[in-house]
């Protein structure tokens, strides 16, 4: 009926209403509230910006998945150090 006098089914409304919010502006916020409390916060945001925004940063904070952070895993123990890997892990954890 909804259909037939133009209204939009639920599930199309609630994918209109819905505001996608991405995993950089999570990032930004985060960054910002930690510039005076951390130390290291230039190090942390250049590692973000180096190793997590290229897989993560343009992608729908509830789109991501464990299976997302195991291939982020896999892809930098290849490259990097495992205590790098952990702590790109840990800085994801905390964003």
């Amino acid at each position: 009926m909804k259909l037939r006098l133009g209204d939009d089914p639920p599930i199309i409304a609630k994918k209109k209403r819905k505001k996608i919010i991405k995993f950089h502006d999570f990032a930004e916020i985060y960054f910002k509230e930690k510039e005076t409390e951390v130390k290291d916060i230039e190090k942390i945001k250049k590692s973000y910006i180096n190793h997590i925004k290229p897989y993560l940063g343009n992608k729908c904070v509830e789109e991501i998945s464990s299976d997302d952070i195991k291939e982020i895993q896999k892809i930098k123990n290849k490259i990097l150090a495992e205590r790098t890997v952990n702590a790109l892990i840990q800085i994801i954890g905390a964003i």
